[in-house]
């Protein structure tokens, strides 16, 4: 987790960087869905290939260790990847829905006041808290 406190000279530049950051998550949620597709194929294909040999796919993790607190999987079915992928396409969409609401609460904020400058807490490129001087 990346945390910072971020001054802006104005709204605009405020909105420039929400912007930005909301664009780098789409272009990674468009990279991500594409991989998702690919690892859902080929878990789809693991699974008729295990069911024509008579075989269960497996559908839990393989060799999953606790390395320093890190979860490692050794040898990953294609269904452990499908689920990494969920669990990143997740985390970014909760990114996109977090920048949502900051760009339409500033909005509302500039509207009834006017703002000179914006210091904001800033996690895992999301801004948090805004501090605002008048």
């Amino acid at each position: 987790m990346v945390t910072d406190i971020v001054e802006f000279k104005s709204v605009r530049e405020l909105m420039e960087y929400v912007d930005r950051e909301f664009e780098n998550v789409r272009k990674l949620m468009e990279k991500y869905n594409g991989e998702l597709e690919d690892a859902e194929a080929r878990a789809s294909a693991y699974e008729r290939i295990m069911k024509a040999v008579g075989g269960k796919a497996a559908t839990g993790p393989h060799q999953e260790i606790n390395f320093f607190g890190l979860k490692v999987i050794i040898g990953p079915t294609p269904m452990d990847e499908v689920e990494a992928l969920k669990q990143i396409i997740l985390k970014l969409n909760e990114k996109m829905t977090g920048l949502q609401r900051v760009r339409r609460a500033v909005e509302l904020l500039v509207q009834e006041t006017p703002v000179m400058n914006i210091k904001v807490l800033i996690i895992d490129e999301v801004p948090q808290k805004l501090i605002i001087k008048i």
